[in-house]
């Protein structure tokens, strides 16, 4: 057995998959699969392994999906797919041929080739294609499609997001219509990605839910050291224990078969005796090889490309922590560290991300609630590829925490997800619009009259609009006498924002003399007070605002 990494591996010398695939076909007897891991772990040996070895009562039918951009690409790889199977069994899709020539411009060449003018009716081709498949054979068709999540982001970015979920409704459709048709989707990114980014334009379905999702693990220990074993001998590379080595290349690697094949492969060009000393240094080169040789910077550009702006920051910062801390870190533990790095002004954001970086393979939580790097050589190359995290200036830290709120803030903006209402009187406006500013800089989106209102437009309207999703409410009292509420229509939309029990903070502005009487239903509340500095008023309104005390946690 010779090393090939990055290549097609022969069925037969796929080690150590024997009990996953019979658990994956025994899925398959029931339901569609989506197989889910890291990338390099051996998805497509696995599924191709499965398509050569298939049982008697299963078709299976494999296809790389990677290069494909629109649902008419996608059609035509599937026709000519079941075109070719077909017409060794002597039939051919009728049907689907006789729907093209109705629309014209049908073309053939050794095989027909689907006009731009069946773009838009991709679906019906699509349809007439399967049932023709399922119509002449006995067996349970499966569609082993690798790269599926690839092919729907690309499909999203060339035909838009209709186009791509329309191929995700589709396909669900099919596989409730056709009781013996399966899917297997497989992928270098995960599914997850795909579908958050079209729920974020309003994609409302599930359309995976009747599928099984199974993630590919690494290989046992055993069985990676086996690998390792039979490389190095077939390869016959010259070790001062064979078993030791192996054993030293499987662990170095996690146990993922395509690095194994990696460093086996470099050590056929070392003229030293391998043992678990050179495997060491053969990893050693490979993490900080400038040429990347085992792709390993995929892992911090796909953060990137697959997730938003807001959620970036935090998954850098996290990773940034863990990649240097010497044991599994319990979240209060990362909530304190990466407070002192950001400006955070939910914690429910940093359980999302950390969410999210357990879907991409990025980390794992413990069982004791602990989280830490799935892969402890991928937290070694975060950790030689941002060095500077281990020695971070009180500048850098403090520039990183400007960004964070400036792009928690313009996301707030842009959703119109306001924190908190301004009720003033117009002769304090300068000394309220200072405040708002402080506030903005720290994250915080207030909602103030001279920002938002369009010059014309009535302002009760636009304080009816505010009161049913409004967090809170500032009512400030300056030097020009008690303030807003003396207003009537004002105390009726406070009385609203007191019966949904909305938070109303009353604020003292420093140019204030004599602090007001307050209405009724403010009696017990308590002030915020511009005049004193301690505590500090900011850091005080920040909190009756957010309802979190200190860095907004």
């Amino acid at each position: 057995m010779i090393t090939n990494p990055g290549g097609q591996i022969p069925p037969d010398e796929v080690i150590g998959r024997d009990a996953l695939i019979r658990r994956l076909w025994r899925i398959l007897g029931r339901q569609s699969l989506v197989l889910s891991a890291e990338r390099r772990m051996g998805k497509t040996c696995i599924v191709k392994k499965m398509v050569a070895e298939s049982p008697p009562d299963k078709l299976c039918i494999y296809r790389d999906l990677e290069g494909i951009r629109t649902p008419l690409e996608f059609v035509q790889t599937v026709f000519d797919d079941v075109e070719s199977y077909l017409s060794r069994i002597g039939h051919t899709t009728k049907r689907v041929k006789e729907f093209l020539a109705k629309l014209d411009g049908i073309e053939s060449g050794g095989g027909v080739i689907l006009p731009d003018i069946a773009a838009p009716h991709w679906k019906a081709v699509l349809t007439k294609t399967i049932e023709e498949l399922v119509e002449h054979q006995e067996q349970t068709v499966i569609f082993f499609w690798d790269e599926m999540p690839l092919m729907l982001y690309n499909i999203k970015e060339h035909s838009g997001e209709d186009a791509a979920t329309a191929m995700l409704d589709m396909l669900r459709s099919l596989r409730h219509t056709y009781p013996d048709f399966r899917m297997v989707f497989t992928g270098s990114i995960g599914l997850h990605n795909v579908i958050t980014h079209l729920k974020q334009e309003g994609y409302a379905n599930d359309p995976t839910n009747d599928m099984n999702t199974i993630d590919v693990p690494p290989l046992l220990p055993t069985d990676a050291q086996e690998l390792g074993y039979r490389l190095l001998k077939g390869e016959g590379i010259e070790t001062s224990d064979l078993r030791a080595t192996a054993s030293a290349i499987a662990e170095s690697v996690d146990n993922i078969p395509y690095f194994i094949h990696h460093i086996v492969d470099q050590m056929v060009l070392q003229e030293d005796i391998a043992t678990p000393e050179t495997v060491r240094k053969v990893v050693s080169v490979c993490l900080t090889d400038p040429n990347d040789r085992w792709h390993l910077r995929y892992y911090r550009d796909r953060i990137d490309i697959y997730y938003k702006e807001v959620e970036r920051l935090f998954a850098l910062n996290l990773l940034d922590i863990l990649s240097v801390a010497d044991e599994p870190l319990a979240l209060g533990d990362l909530f304190n560290q990466l407070k002192s790095r950001m400006e955070i002004e939910d914690s429910e954001i940093v359980r999302d991300v950390l969410n999210l970086l357990q879907l991409d393979h990025y980390i794992i939580q413990q069982i004791d609630g602990k989280f830490h790097f799935r892969f402890s050589f991928i937290k070694r190359f975060w950790q030689l590829h941002r060095e500077s995290i281990v020695s971070e200036t009180p500048q850098s830290i403090a520039k990183q925490k400007l960004a964070t709120t400036a792009s928690i803030l313009e996301e707030k903006i842009t959703t119109g997800d306001f924190d908190v209402f301004l009720c003033y009187n117009s002769s304090d406006k300068t000394e309220v619009k200072v405040i708002a500013e402080q506030l903005k800089e720290r994250g915080i989106l207030p909602w103030l009259d001279v920002w938002e209102l369009q010059p014309g437009s009535p302002w009760q309207r636009a304080l009816e609009k505010q009161i049913p999703q409004i967090k809170s409410v500032a009512v400030f009292v300056g030097s020009n006498g008690m303030g807003p509420w003396e207003d009537l229509e004002v105390r009726s939309f406070l009385r609203e924002f007191a019966r949904r029990e909305v938070g109303i903070i009353p604020v003292i502005l420093e140019s204030t003399l004599k602090a007001p009487d307050l209405p009724i239903f403010l009696e017990d509340v308590s002030w915020v007070d511009f005049r004193e500095t301690d505590p500090d008023p900011l850091e005080h309104l920040i909190w009756g605002i957010t309802q979190k005390k200190g860095d907004l946690l």
